[in-house]
């Protein structure tokens, strides 16, 4: 499924659910349905700077995707977190960094953010196009060396 279908159906899902309380609940939700990182994983390198509870970040590049994970001491941070990394894991560098991130404004997720939470999210997603662009280099790189 490509990343525009993913939001497309994202942004369904939390249109289905009406009420704002409700939407934010659904939101835990996934983030407790989602496994939690190892304690291993949870080390200040994969903090995301800007966010005001811990949201622990881990990323990986295999097969010229790349795949994200994350937790966080806070519900609503993780099951925020989970969404998005839900949205970009198994992308290609390219189709994450080509994408108007500004779409998932139209999901209603930063409406039930407080502020610094919504700076938080921004944080997350500008961490996963840093990464982005530096696989983008490398995958290049390797499609280069195997023509």
């Amino acid at each position: 499924m490509s990343l525009a279908e993913r939001e497309t159906r994202l942004i369904t899902e939390l249109r289905s659910v009406q009420n704002a309380q409700d939407r934010l609940a659904w939101i835990v939700k996934r983030g407790r349905q989602s496994s939690p990182l190892d304690e291993a994983s949870k080390r200040d390198e994969f903090l995301v700077p800007g966010c005001l509870s811990r949201l622990w970040l881990i990323s990986s590049f295999q097969d010229l995707h790349c795949f994200f994970n994350c937790d966080s001491d806070s519900a609503i941070v993780k099951g925020t977190g989970v969404l998005v990394c839900e949205l970009y894991s198994d992308c290609s560098p390219v189709e994450i960094l080509d994408h108007d991130e500004t779409g998932l404004a139209s999901a209603g997720i930063s409406s039930l953010l407080t502020p610094n939470r919504r700076n938080g999210l921004g944080s997350l997603i500008k961490a996963i196009r840093a990464f982005a662009s530096t696989q983008h280099g490398c995958s290049a790189i390797f499609r280069n060396h195997e023509s």
